[in-house]
């Protein structure tokens, strides 16, 4: 699979790899990246970031490199700002059709209160935000606003996309004002999703799928199932479709973690070897990947493939535990859906239109934590330990990932 990742997904797993780990969002970043690396045919991920954000990402690309992980497979792509501010008028135009069917306000839990630790946190003004989607009105003020903003690149894309969409500004000031009890947690909450959209066209642009990082993952997945559970009973056909696609092979973080015994570069080069042995199921997954949504004929003979395909992984891998449906790697696809209110007509158009336009194809394992169900909490503790240097920080990451979550499972943090 082609797959387009975020900047913050691999400085969390980079950091682990230098023994520098801040929260448990870099360790969950280093699973995920370890299992991107086993599974996805390319990685991309842009260029349009401050220097510094753009050194580390180098840094980091660098020092997969040296542990074994062809050139090929992991790609800085250069974005121009036309390219930039396109994707973000695109995101924009999404989002502003769709956070108020897709915005929980509980879903804060998940991304924890921003600090410096949180992918983005260090950069978090959750006032400016307010108040360019409620208060301002200039057009001038609008128009300067949305002139200067790039010139930060991606830091201030939030400011650019919401001074530049009328439409997006009346749908964050909607939500706003539907809460008595809003909060900083909440606006970061909305900035966590915004840049899920604008990631999400980066990835169009290039031909790939986008995969988020761990931190807006949990939240993709929670709002997805919600969302499904709000459909009409009488379209379950369309439901089923869009619900989990497993492909049969468990969860590989775990074996990961206990084969790398603890060790952060350990665990990549475990992954760079299965990576070696997965080369004809990842060709199918691509191949899945490009396939339009209603060749059903053409889906049904590659699924059959993969889980041929699958079956030899299993065995090869030597990932012999019976595959449960919560750690199973599966294919998931992922969109917005509006309220079941809609006539039954126009709304499966309007499934029809997105599914189409708005696909992502992921892996489940790559983008929720669900293997954490069948990893052992003391094998995390090590590799915890190993990626932060302090045991005190260690026993801390290792508690919060163990800890229930609101989406009912482990690792949520």
């Amino acid at each position: 699979m082609h797959l387009w990742i975020d900047n913050t997904g691999l400085h969390g797993a980079g950091r682990c790899l230098t023994v520098d780990a801040k929260s448990i969002y870099d360790l969950k970043s280093l699973l995920q990246f370890s299992t991107l690396i086993v599974f996805a045919e390319t990685l991309d991920l842009g260029s349009f970031e401050s220097g510094e954000v753009v050194d580390a990402s180098a840094q980091y690309r660098d020092l997969l490199l040296e542990l074994g992980l062809e050139r090929s497979a992991l790609s800085i792509i250069h974005k121009t700002r036309d390219q930039y501010a396109a994707a973000c008028r695109q995101a924009a135009e999404f989002a502003s059709e769709e956070l108020e069917y897709r915005f929980r306000a509980d879903e804060r839990l998940l991304l924890a209160l921003p600090h410096a630790n949180i992918p983005r946190g260090a950069e978090f003004q959750p006032e400016r935000t307010r108040w360019i989607a409620t208060e301002l009105t200039d057009p001038i003020e609008l128009e300067k606003i949305n002139a200067e903003a790039l010139d930060n690149r991606a830091t201030d894309a939030i400011y650019y996309m919401l001074s530049g969409s009328a439409e997006l500004r009346s749908a964050v000031a909607a939500l706003i004002g539907d809460s008595s009890e809003w909060s900083s947690g909440h606006t970061f909450q909305v900035e966590s999703m915004l840049r899920t959209y604008l990631n999400e066209n980066l990835a169009r642009q290039v031909g790939a799928n986008y995969a988020p990082a761990p931190h807006r993952a949990d939240v993709t997945f929670r709002q997805n199932q919600w969302i499904l559970e709000r459909i009409n009973t009488s379209l379950d056909a369309i439901v089923g479709e869009l619900r989990p696609d497993p492909l049969g092979i468990p969860s590989v973080q775990a074996a990961l973690i206990r084969r790398s015994k603890g060790d952060p570069k350990g665990l990549v080069q475990e992954a760079l070897s299965m990576r070696r042995r997965t080369k004809r199921l990842r060709r199918s997954l691509a191949k899945l990947q490009k396939l339009e949504v209603d060749s059903a004929v053409a889906h049904r003979r590659v699924r059959e493939e993969i889980g041929e395909l699958a079956k030899e992984v299993r065995f090869d891998l030597k990932l012999d535990t019976p595959p449960r449906f919560l750690d199973a790697v599966s294919v998931e696809f992922q969109l917005g859906l509006p309220g079941a209110s809609l006539e039954p007509k126009a709304f499966l158009d309007w499934v029809r239109f997105r599914f189409r336009k708005g696909k992502r194809a992921v892996l489940t394992d790559i983008v929720v934590d669900a293997g954490l169900l069948g990893i052992d909490q003391v094998d995390y503790a090590r590799l915890a330990r190993a990626s932060t240097g302090k045991s005190s920080l260690a026993a801390q990451f290792a508690e919060s990932a163990f800890r229930p979550s609101i989406r009912g499972g482990a690792g949520a943090g």
